[in-house]
């Protein structure tokens, strides 16, 4: 009577195991390799344009209010008195300050597997619909002489 490892026999199967083992974990290694570094081109898009939009847009304007609002920042007066509802998505790619375009787009970068696995597609559409949600959160929950900037809104939905 021989004893051994349940599930293993001894031998020829010996080899066989190991061979298939080895293919069972060449296939995951493949298969991890090949997900992990798929592209995910909308999220390093999205991160391109807000530092772009950064360094062209806001170096001109200022980071005062108004050379916020000029890039294209929110405020209540703005989107409900004078209608100009792009700013419901401008608003997420104007950033007050160089530690939170730092945050943003780190954190944009960390969360780009989400895009590897719904799609390019559903990625900046929840992206944008998020941003909207919480930009017009910030128009009707803030003080109306509120400027909001930033990506985080949009971030957060993701």
């Amino acid at each position: 009577m021989s004893v051994g490892i349940p599930g293993f026999s001894h031998g020829d199967d010996v080899k066989m195991n190991a061979d298939y083992c080895r293919g069972k974990w060449v296939a995951f290694v493949e298969y991890r390799v090949k997900w992990e570094y798929q592209r995910a081109y909308a999220s390093w898009i999205l991160v391109t344009v807000n530092i772009l939009w950064y360094l062209v847009i806001e170096g001109r304007t200022g980071k005062s209010p108004i050379g916020l609002m000029a890039s294209g920042a929110i405020d209540y007066h703005d989107v409900m008195i004078s209608h100009q509802w792009w700013r419901l998505i401008s608003a997420d790619f104007v950033h007050v300050n160089l530690a939170q375009i730092s945050v943003n787009m780190v954190s944009l970068a960390f969360v780009s597997t989400i895009e590897i696995m719904t799609g390019s597609w559903s990625y900046v559409i929840v992206y944008i619909v998020s941003g909207i949600a919480g930009n017009l959160a910030q128009v009707f929950l803030y003080p109306h002489y509120t400027v909001s900037a930033g990506a985080s809104g949009a971030i957060m939905g993701l």
